[in-house]
C-alpha cells in the first residue's frame, strides 16, 4: 500500500510538471550595471494572442556624453524623429564619460566594435550596417531612418511589469507571425528620461551657443541643468541576450520571458521605461523592438 502511494504521489509531482508552461525560458536572467539578479515571479498574463502583423520599430542605440559638443545637435534630431515617426523610434542613450555612465556603455562597444568608442556623438539603427559601418556619426544617420523603418517584420514584441519596494517584475512577449529561420535572442534595458542635474558630468558642451538658427544658441557652454533623455540605467539582461528556442519560431509561436531585477531608489520611476528588443545573432541585426512604462503593460502592435 505504501509503494503505491508514493507511485501516487510521484505521478501527481510528474503531472503538474507537465501543466507548467514552457515558455519560462532562463526565469533569472542576469541583470546589469548592479542590479542584483533575483529568481523572477511572472507578473499577471493579460498579452493577448500574437497577431498577424507588427509594427516595425526603430531601436536607436545613441552613443553620448556630456564633454561632447555636437551632442545638443544630436539629442534634437532624435526628438524630432521621435516626433516624425510617433511610437516607431524607440531610443537608449549609453553615456561615456560623464556622471552617467553604465558598465553598459562599454559592455555594448565590446559586444559591436571590439570596444573602440566612435566621434561622439554616434548612433546605431537597429544595428543595420550603412555605408560599411554599424555605428554612425551625426551627420550621416539620420538619412538611413527611413529605410530602418521600411521593413515587415515577422517578430514582435510586447511587455508586462509591476514595481514594488524597488524590485522590477517583468514577462517579456516574443511573438512570431510567420515561420523563420535563423538563431535570435532577446535583451532588455531600462532607461530613464530627464535626467536633470547641475554640476560637471552632467551639464552638457554645447557646440552651438554661437549658431544663431541653433534651438541651442546662447544657452551657455556647458548648458547647465540640461535635460539627458533615454539615459540608459541597467540593463535587464546580458548584452548577448537571452537565446530564443527555435520551438517557437512558427506562425503565432509565442515565448513568455519572465525577468526580476533589484532598481535604483535614485530612479524617479515614472519615468523610467523598459525597452526589449529581439537580435539575429548571425549579423547583430535587431529585428523589432517594444518599450513601456515601468509599472505597465504595452501590447502587442
Amino acid at each position: 500500500m505504501k509503494n503505491k502511494l508514493f507511485l501516487l504521489a510521484l505521478l501527481s509531482i510528474a503531472f503538474a510538471s507537465c501543466q507548467k508552461e514552457d515558455n519560462n525560458i532562463n526565469p533569472s536572467a542576469p541583470a546589469g550595471d548592479g542590479g542584483a539578479n533575483r529568481q523572477a515571479i511572472p507578473v499577471n498574463i493579460t498579452i493577448g494572442p500574437v497577431p498577424t502583423s507588427f509594427t516595425q520599430k526603430l531601436l536607436l542605440e545613441n552613443f553620448t556624453g556630456t564633454p561632447y559638443a555636437k551632442v545638443p545637435g544630436n539629442d534634437y534630431a532624435i526628438t524630432q524623429l521621435q516626433n516624425q515617426y510617433p511610437n516607431r523610434i524607440i531610443a537608449a542613450s549609453f553615456h561615456k564619460n560623464d556622471r552617467m555612465e553604465t558598465l553598459g556603455a562599454s559592455n555594448l562597444l565590446n559586444f559591436v566594435s571590439n570596444g573602440t568608442l566612435p566621434i561622439m556623438p554616434a548612433v546605431m539603427l537597429n544595428r543595420i550596417v550603412f555605408n560599411n559601418k554599424i555605428i554612425n556619426d551625426q551627420g550621416t544617420w539620420a538619412a538611413n531612418v527611413p529605410y530602418a523603418l521600411s521593413g515587415t517584420p515577422n517578430i514582435g514584441l510586447a511587455i508586462e511589469s509591476t514595481v514594488q519596494n524597488y524590485v522590477l517584475n517583468m514577462n517579456i512577449h516574443v511573438g512570431f507571425n510567420a515561420a523563420i529561420a535563423g538563431n535570435y535572442k532577446m535583451c532588455v534595458y531600462i532607461v530613464e528620461n530627464n535626467i536633470q542635474h547641475s554640476g560637471s558630468g552632467y551639464d552638457q558642451a554645447n557646440g552651438f551657443n554661437t549658431t544663431i538658427s541653433s534651438p541651442f544658441y546662447n544657452l551657455g557652454d556647458p548648458i547647465v541643468n540640461y535635460s539627458h533623455n533615454n539615459v540608459m540605467r541597467m540593463q535587464g539582461t546580458s548584452m548577448t541576450g537571452i537565446t530564443i528556442p527555435s520551438t517557437y519560431q512558427l506562425t503565432g509561436g509565442h515565448m513568455i520571458q519572465p525577468i526580476s531585477m533589484d532598481i535604483s531608489a535614485n530612479m524617479n520611476f515614472s519615468k523610467t521605461y523598459i525597452i526589449a528588443f529581439v537580435y539575429n545573432t548571425s549579423n547583430l541585426m535587431v529585428m523589432n523592438s517594444q518599450i513601456t512604462r515601468v509599472g505597465t503593460m504595452k501590447n502587442w502592435d
